[in-house]
């Protein structure tokens, strides 16, 4: 299935993202990093309270953006960029 543009563009910036994180080793830098190259300004990170140094963003698509299927192409993203493995462990 062909991906449209702006889910392209979101899967980008989701590598653009774990790439920074293994950089930077703190998703708080990355996440400023890619904020600010992205919207020009720092937006605030949340990280997970009980996995603090874990990665942790949310990807937003509009209703009937086809998210069940840019969730399918984040995990291998999520996997090479971040993971650094072909074999990851997934929990859907």
């Amino acid at each position: 299935m062909q991906l449209k543009d702006f889910q392209l563009r979101t899967l980008s910036t989701l590598r653009d993202f774990f790439r920074a994180c293994v950089q930077y080793k703190k998703p708080h830098l990355a996440f400023s990093e890619i904020t600010v190259e992205k919207f020009g300004l720092s937006v605030p990170y949340i990280p997970a309270p009980e996995l603090p140094d874990l990665p942790y963003v949310c990807l937003r698509l509009p209703t009937g953006g086809g998210k069940t299927l840019v969730a399918a192409h984040s995990v291998e993203i999520a996997a090479r960029e971040y993971l650094q493995t072909d074999e990851p462990l997934i929990v859907w």
